[in-house]
Order: structure tokens, then C-alpha cells, then sequence
């Protein structure tokens, strides 16, 4: 991931440019996928605070229904 990353072009000056922030989502899926829960979450409430809701609530309601807690991911800081 992080040979993708440096070669993409996603970045600039170690941010991620702001047209393509949707990236995020998919970060989440790979810490979702190699069991970092708390990275997960992160990437998929940042996605959520760049404005792309059906991708954040997406990831959190599949991150939450592996841990059980399938009504933890309707709430979050950025909406309350």
C-alpha cells in the first residue's frame, strides 16, 4: 500500500489531494480487511467529514456488523 500511495499520484506534499479524497473509503477497506478496526474507523469518518456519506456510513455499517454493533455506526461526532 505504501509503494501504491507514494507512486499514485494521490498525493501532494504528503496530503492527499482534495479531488480525490474519496481514497479514503478504500483505505478503510484495507485496514478493515487486515483486522486494524480503530484505522478503519478513522479512514471511514474521515470520508464521511470530506462529504461522501454513502461511502462512510457504507464502511462503518460493515465494520460495526463485525464487531455486532450494527447501530453504532448511524452516530457519529460530525452529525451530532
Amino acid at each position: 500500500m505504501d509503494e501504491f500511495e507514494r507512486y499514485s499520484g494521490l498525493f501532494k506534499n504528503g496530503e492527499i489531494k482534495q479531488e480525490r479524497r474519496q481514497y479514503e473509503y478504500s483505505r478503510g477497506m484495507y485496514y478493515e480487511g487486515v483486522g486494524q478496526m480503530d484505522s478503519a474507523e478513522y479512514h471511514y469518518r474521515k470520508v464521511l467529514f470530506y462529504g461522501y456519506p454513502f461511502e462512510g456510513y457504507k464502511g462503518l455499517l460493515s465494520l460495526y456488523s463485525k464487531k455486532g454493533m450494527t447501530d453504532s455506526g448511524l452516530y457519529c461526532s460530525c452529525c451530532s
